[in-house]
């Protein structure tokens, strides 16, 4: 597989599953963060690969650094 997909895929992982643990819907997110909902669901399907603005706005959501996202991907 290619290796930047790869790591999309992990990055929507990690924040699909962020998104879990703090019991935020993606409609929630999506109204929250000002991304579309039909965006934010693409990404976290791993259909497309978040931007950096869209994953600083999830982030902020969360109250967590977009780090966060990138280093669980590249780490995993």
């Amino acid at each position: 597989m290619d290796n930047t997909t790869d790591t999309s895929r992990k990055v929507a992982a990690a924040v699909a599953e962020a998104l879990a643990t703090a019991d935020i819907s993606v409609l929630a997110a999506a109204e929250r963060t000002g991304i579309p909902r039909s965006t934010l669901d693409r990404c976290l399907k791993g259909i497309r690969a978040f931007n950096i603005v869209e994953l600083e706005l999830v982030a902020d959501l969360l109250g967590v650094g977009v780090e966060r996202f990138i280093i669980g991907a590249v780490a995993a």
